[in-house]
């Protein structure tokens, strides 16, 4: 078998910045929190909660959030390998947590396209932002 390549998003709440063999990238911010390695809150973080925080602009909550919870980022990748299981393994030793959106097969061309994407995604972004 000769390996494909392999565009692969998925989201993570990994805390500490990771080396992978290949190039990826940040797609978005989610909305899912789980705890921090070192939360000490009983807060339990939802949709509904996170809002009605930003609403009230309850500066005490967003901070006891922002400091024991992380939300989840999307990120994706392009990775060479045999098989869709082999390239979600791939992630999956770097990003334990790792909750795959979508696996396929991209071509040259694709993977071209997704990047310019991107390219212009963030400049639209930089501009704006």
């Amino acid at each position: 078998m000769t390996n494909q390549t392999y565009y692969v998003s998925w989201s993570t709440w990994k805390e500490q910045q990771v080396e992978t063999p290949w190039d990826f990238w940040f797609i978005s911010q989610g909305t899912r929190y789980k705890p921090r390695q070192t939360c000490d809150s009983k807060l339990v973080p939802g949709a509904a909660m996170i809002a009605h925080a930003f609403q009230t602009q309850n500066q005490k909550l967003l901070d006891e959030i922002e400091a024991n919870f992380i939300n989840d980022i999307k990120l994706l990748a392009f990775i060479p390998a045999l098989d869709p299981q082999h390239a979600q393994h791939q992630v999956q030793m770097l990003f334990e947590d790792a909750e795959f959106d979508r696996v396929c097969v991209v071509d040259q061309q694709q993977q071209q396209t997704i990047l310019q994407l991107i390219t212009s995604a963030m400049a639209k972004a930089s501009v704006v932002g």
